[in-house]
């Protein structure tokens, strides 16, 4: 199946989440990319199928993952350099998305041969 390519709008967004990990403030970038909220969450969610919301939670966890492959890394430092508001939180989304403890999501991101360049 092919999709149509995403407008620049939806494009830049998703950029922008992907680039600062999802830590851009959704409000500032509607208003930086010219639209309103909404229209921003709905054109993101109609191209995805994916709400910008779900994009940052996404991005959030993925830089929160990649930071657990260094192997003196502590998870509290990753839950405050990922955004999350404390390692509790942290915990939480991590079992809700993996449905491992940040623990066990570190072993497995150690063991998982990582293609990224």
């Amino acid at each position: 199946m092919n999709c149509p390519p995403l407008d620049d709008v939806v494009q830049s967004a998703l950029q922008v989440i992907l680039e600062t990990s999802g830590q851009a403030p959704l409000d500032e970038l509607a208003i930086r990319l010219g639209v309103s909220q909404r229209t921003l969450q709905r054109r993101v969610k109609h191209a995805t199928a994916l709400t910008p919301k779900q994009h940052v939670r996404i991005a959030r966890f993925f830089a929160a993952a990649l930071g657990m492959l260094d192997p003196g890394h502590r998870i509290s430092r990753i839950a405050i350099a990922g955004g999350y508001a404390d390692q509790p939180h942290f915990h939480h989304e991590v079992a809700a998305l993996t449905g491992l403890t940040p623990r066990e999501l570190a072993q497995r991101v150690r063991q998982t041969t990582h293609l990224l360049d």
